[in-house]
């Protein structure tokens, strides 16, 4: 030991966070670093949560858009075309397309419900209290709207559907027996399917209009 060298111990800082080592080490402030790190990770998080939000929103919002827009090209522009064709043609038409038109607007209808709920509980992070309430014009507008869409896909999946694969039934069975003219009861059947598509139409339109009124409150 050289002489006049006093060995110095370290010093306590009146700054908790930080630590004060010999004259020969440098100050490091480990409680900043643990803060840092910390703010990332919440950070992070924080930007995955709205990541899934808007990817949510957005594939709601497109099967809204697939669902409503399928139901006006039918509702405006397939079924008045039907009304002009000769009975075998529309008939094998609707046995040849209705099928398929009957699984898209199950799947839009299905995945809109779906993707909505879903936003609704990423968005509010479970809870929803504050936006399905009458006490504000959001919560009211929202809640209609919310309350629309599902009765128009209640009328959807489980009326309409039914009543539109009956009539493809029943004019396969008319096609097999080789039948010309149609059941007595075909006419009354596609009239009620038509009806019901027009009406869940103006549901989905109805329910829009509120779903976009609500964003301005």
């Amino acid at each position: 030991m050289r002489l006049g060298y006093v060995p110095q111990s370290p010093v306590k800082s009146q700054d908790a966070n930080l630590a004060v080592g010999p004259p020969l080490l440098p100050n490091i402030r480990w409680g900043e670093g643990i803060k840092n790190e910390v703010s990332l990770y919440a950070g992070a998080e924080k930007l995955f949560q709205l990541l899934v939000t808007a990817i949510l929103a957005w594939l709601h919002i497109f099967s809204a858009i697939s669902w409503l827009g399928g139901g006006l090209m039918f509702a405006l522009v397939v079924g008045p075309g039907l009304a002009k064709l000769s009975p075998p043609s529309s008939g094998e038409f609707l046995v040849k397309v209705v099928p398929r038109v009957v699984r898209f607007f199950q799947i839009t209808a299905g995945t809109t419900i779906l993707f909505g709920v879903l936003f609704l509980y990423s968005y509010t992070k479970g809870d929803i209290s504050d936006f399905l309430s009458f006490s504000t014009h959001f919560g009211l507008y929202l809640t209609i709207g919310l309350s629309l869409g599902l009765i128009a896909f209640l009328i959807s999946e489980f009326v309409a559907v039914p009543i539109q694969l009956k009539a493809v039934r029943m004019i396969k069975e008319m096609q097999a027996a080789g039948q010309h003219q149609p059941p007595p009861d075909l006419p009354k059947t596609l009239k009620l399917a038509a009806n019901l598509a027009t009406l869940t139409v103006v549901l989905l339109i109805l329910t829009s209009i509120f779903m976009v009124a609500s964003g301005f409150y």
